[in-house]
């Protein structure tokens, strides 16, 4: 999905702004990219503002936490339909590493709200590293009627 592609290369942008330790960064930044709508079968154009918070702690172990968090709000418009859409998108991200190990959790929840009869895209995936390199993918991608 481009919307995760976006939200990834987004997040590397905040990661390598860097902080001192301890202390969170904030950044708002508009944005405006096509998101396919697989529930009314059409490429929505959203535009917005992305909201970036990221902070670094370094821990007692030794090890580093990396934090970030990003919303996108937004609204835009079915290329075919013409239907307006408000769109929510919120990433949550803390990855500690210690040495050559990094381990953490990501989660993303977007949302296309259709303001007219179409349904609603709903997404959800979860990414887990464990300390030993394992990746678990959790993905719910599913649509939903209007005003659910």
């Amino acid at each position: 999905m481009r919307t995760t592609l976006s939200i990834v290369a987004i997040l590397a942008l905040v990661a390598g702004a860097g902080t001192a330790f301890g202390e969170a960064t904030s950044s708002h930044s508009p944005f405006s990219f096509p998101v396919f709508d697989s529930c009314n079968n059409e490429t929505v154009q959203v535009n917005g503002t992305f909201h970036a918070v990221s902070s670094t702690k370094e821990n007692r172990d030794g090890s580093t936490t990396f934090r970030f968090l990003l919303n996108a709000k937004g609204t835009g418009v079915g290329a075919v339909s013409g239907t307006l859409y408000e769109f929510n998108d919120t990433v949550h991200s803390a990855f500690t590493v210690l040495g050559p190990v990094a381990y953490g959790l990501q989660t993303q929840k977007t949302r296309l709200i259709s303001r007219g009869r179409g349904q609603n895209l709903v997404v959800d995936i979860t990414v887990a590293i464990d300390e030993f390199g394992t990746v678990t993918v959790v993905s719910l991608d599913n649509c939903r009627g209007a005003g659910e």
